[in-house]
């Protein structure tokens, strides 16, 4: 029996070997250096951003001219063996050019040498893109079956990522290769690759069969795949020999008979595809009501869904249809990573597949050792060390670099959610600073942080202290807003229970919720206090004295001092926390903007308004509105040049409506309005108004509109809340 320790490091050493060898081939390919694309019918260098051709590939007096057929990067986009058998054959001459002395590329003229071997560091950048995802996948996967080696859902994981290097390494070494490859290597690569691809959707699909909940039996999964991956071999190999054997000449003619009827392996995975989301639908079913199960399968469902959706949508489906693909074909590669990505963000958050601690210690234990092996053969073959010092420099830059990220990361996998002591008492004023009508999402939210259920449900429960119930699944806490309970289902994304931990956490939060409720209502009075104080004092002594000295004044004095006996009487409401009427706001701010514009001789147009003796105005409502009617006013005192102004005030409902109206000048379109304009708007927008500015015939109209209150002043929200004992 295998230790899984022992899974992981043979699976992993596979993927090592895969990449190694796909590595090595890459490497002793020959080298242009140049990159070349089609261009009305023909084939073009890019070079400094210009686009030069001819191109032609000259060999020991050997010369060919480089040909559309030549840079297509996929052979799957060839839909009859005639073409793809003249491919492979222009690909054999111009691998065997390549190889051969004092190769070159001659481009308009000019000629460009071509390097023997382009080395391991010269594999391009979409050699790495398409064959690092293999060898995270099989990393994955072994994970995953080391976990649980006798379930058959682990199995099936295990299976997939046993074939995901072979999917990726061939098309890593013939998608960006440079110019050619042999035509057999060429041949053979794309059969490993379609040997793999083809059985590596049909495990994904059959993995929807059995997870997270068993729609068929083992023996019926097991059954069906057999068959699939029989059937699928035998297209592979009818696509191997197509262009050799007519179809139906012989087995191997069936064969390739088999393929031309089917449409070969980009047919076959576009079924599965389809197979697979039917199944992930009706998963979606069967786990209706299970949140942990449903919270997996979203995750996992997903990214297989975007992974492989994605690569047969940009991918496969342009070349079924023949219509040219808008991506590169080493987003592939990438593509189907995310399915390994969903996997893993379900071993860490939901425990797919029920993953042990050990499995990821295991993990970063077999990448250290692969990191070290990585780094002591790039030394000695990179850059020719001699193995002891090579060795001795590799557990230096594996110690410094990879230690100290394992560590990081296992911390960030085995984290439990929780709070810093500073960042808990942020927390705790948010909840308890919130309105009331707020401060239920509040504490939910806070909840959410600190323990990650999967549900929040109310309860009609009276709670004097958090309880954990259902052996753990659950637990109730009080819901301070509401006055009822909360049922808290599912901790850490249902990857653990509830345990006595947690009810000392819930209760140094309500402890600490409780203080800060205290100290606030404290505040709240004290400054209550203050405020009545200091309109106490305004009232009997500065306003004493303003009514003093209108009684004595005279002409523009009296009415100054009118005007600000009429302010400090609104500040001192303000103060106070008493609404005004609205009749007397509106009648305050008439009668000052009557005087302000019989000064200059400009005529006044104010009826007077019913019904507003209805509606209270608190302070902020009506500083807004009498601001934004004075900067109005004094703009057209100051730049329309009217004769006349004329306000009407509207009650509509639960809105109240003014609208200032001159006859001057207007606003020129296009004009940047100013300071005033913009305070206008940022007052009433404070407290839930807006400005309009409406073009008339002549002149401008302005439109303001707040929200209405009825009845008296509310009462201030109260802070004094309960959170449990």
């Amino acid at each position: 029996m295998l230790l899984p320790v022992n899974i992981v490091r043979s699976m992993l050493l596979l993927g090592i070997l895969v990449a190694v060898a796909a590595i090595w081939v890459g490497a002793i390919q020959p080298a242009t250096g140049i990159a070349l694309e089609e261009r009305d019918g023909a084939v073009v260098a890019r070079l400094n951003g210009d686009a030069i051709g001819p191109v032609e590939l000259r060999q020991g007096g050997r010369s060919a001219r480089i040909l559309p057929i030549d840079i297509i990067n996929d052979s799957d986009k060839f839909d009859t063996a005639a073409t793809l058998q003249q491919f492979y054959q222009r690909q054999t001459l111009l691998a065997e050019m390549l190889r051969g002395p004092n190769a070159s590329l001659v481009i308009a003229g000019k000629t460009y040498p071509v390097r023997a071997k382009r080395g391991v560091l010269g594999n391009p950048p979409g050699f790495w893109i398409m064959l690092i995802p293999g060898l995270v996948g099989i990393a994955v996967s072994a994970v995953v079956l080391a976990a649980e080696p006798k379930r058959l859902p682990n199995r099936l994981v295990a299976l997939t990522g046993l074939t995901f290097p072979f999917v990726t390494a061939g098309s890593a070494i013939v998608i960006p290769r440079d110019l050619a490859v042999d035509g057999e290597l060429y041949r053979w690569l794309m059969f490993s690759h379609e040997v793999a691809a083809v059985p590596f959707a049909i495990l994904m699909a059959a993995l929807f069969f059995v997870y997270p909940r068993r729609l068929a039996s083992a023996k019926t999964v097991t059954v069906a795949v057999l068959l699939c991956f029989v059937a699928a071999l035998a297209i592979a190999i009818g696509r191997l020999f197509e262009w050799v054997y007519p179809a139906g000449d012989g087995f191997v003619g069936m064969l390739v008979w088999l393929r031309e009827a089917t449409g070969g392996a980009q047919v076959e995975v576009t079924i599965v595809f389809l197979v697979l989301c039917l199944a992930l639908a009706e998963q979606f079913r069967v786990t209706r009501g299970d949140p942990l199960a449903r919270a997996a399968l979203t995750w996992f469902g997903l990214s297989v869904v975007i992974g492989a959706g994605g690569f047969i949508a940009l991918l496969t489906v342009p070349n079924l249809v023949g219509a040219p693909t808008i991506v590169d074909g080493t987003i592939g590669g990438p593509l189907l990573l995310l399915i390994y990505a969903g996997l893993t963000f379900g071993l860490l958050r939901y425990r797919l597949f029920e993953a042990k601690a050990w499995s990821f210690r295991i993990l970063f234990a077999v990448c250290g050792t692969a990191a070290l092996w990585l780094v002591d053969a790039a030394l000695i073959y990179g850059l020719g060390l001699d193995q002891g010092p090579a060795l001795g420099l590799s557990l230096i830059l594996v110690g410094l670099g990879y230690l100290p990220a394992r560590a990081r990361m296992s911390a960030l996998f085995t984290r439990r959610a929780g709070l810093r002591r500073n960042e808990m008492f942020a927390a705790v004023m948010e909840v308890v600073f919130a309105d009331p009508a707020a401060r239920s999402a509040q504490w939910q939210a806070l909840l959410r942080r600190l323990f990650e259920p999967l549900e929040i449900e109310p309860r009609d429960r009276v709670m004097r202290s958090a309880e954990i119930t259902e052996d753990g699944i659950a637990m109730l806490v009080a819901d301070p807003a509401e006055g009822g309970a909360l049922r808290l289902a599912y901790p850490g994304q249902g990857t653990r229970l509830f345990a006595p931990d947690d009810l000392h956490l819930i209760e140094e939060i309500a402890t600490l919720c409780r203080q800060a409720g205290d100290a606030l209502q404290s505040y709240e009075r004290g400054a209550a206090n203050e405020r009545q104080r200091m309109a106490q004092d305004l009232h009997d002594d500065i306003g004493a004295r303003l009514l003093s000295g209108i009684h004595v004044a005279q002409g523009p004095v009296k009415a100054l001092l009118q005007d600000a006996l009429r302010d400090m009487r609104t500040l001192v409401t303000g103060l106070i926390g008493e609404n005004a009427p609205l009749s007397r706001v509106i009648a305050d701010i008439r009668i000052e903007t009557a005087l302000r514009l019989e000064a200059i001789g400009i005529e006044l147009d104010w009826p007077i308004v019913d019904g507003a003796a209805e509606y209270s105005v608190p302070y902020p409502h009506s500083k807004a509105i009498t601001s934004a009617i004075r900067e109005a006013v004094s703009n057209t005192m100051r730049h329309a040049g009217a004769k006349r102004l004329s306000v009407r005030i509207r009650l509509e409902g639960d809105a109240g409506v003014i609208e200032i109206a001159d006859d001057g000048c207007g606003i020129a379109s296009g004009t940047e309005h100013g300071t005033g304009l913009t305070g206008m708007r940022k007052r009433l927008a404070g407290i839930g108004g807006s400005l309009r500015i409406e073009p008339p015939a002549a002149g401008t109209r302005i439109v303001l509109r707040w929200p209405l209150l009825t009845g008296p002043a509310p009462s201030p929200p109260s802070k004094e809340v309960s959170y449990g004992r």
